[in-house]
């Protein structure tokens, strides 16, 4: 019987469990400050209509996303832009 090293396992659960810093994704792009890292690009995931929430979220044919959530119209005080709501004012 042959004995392994647990090294290679050991360096797996700490990338799992250090994660990555807020400003920078598994994939290592550096997302500013709000923004999120879905595949390489970053987005902001409270209004884009095709990562909604959360990266490969996509909002229904005909529907927005607001706050993160897919819906009919945008939230008081956002503006519609294309397929996402934004707040001008910020």
């Amino acid at each position: 019987m042959t004995r392994r090293s647990a090294a290679p396992l050991v360096a797996l659960l700490l990338v799992g469990l250090v994660g990555c810093s807020d400003s920078e994704s598994a994939s290592g792009t550096d997302c500013p400050a709000g923004l999120v890292d879905c595949d390489g690009e970053c987005v902001d995931t409270g209004s884009d209509a095709e990562n909604c929430d959360d990266c490969g979220i996509v909002c229904p044919a005909g529907s927005v996303c607001s706050l993160g959530q897919c819906g009919a119209t945008c939230a008081v005080n956002e503006t519609l832009c294309g397929t996402s709501c934004v707040d001008l004012i910020e």
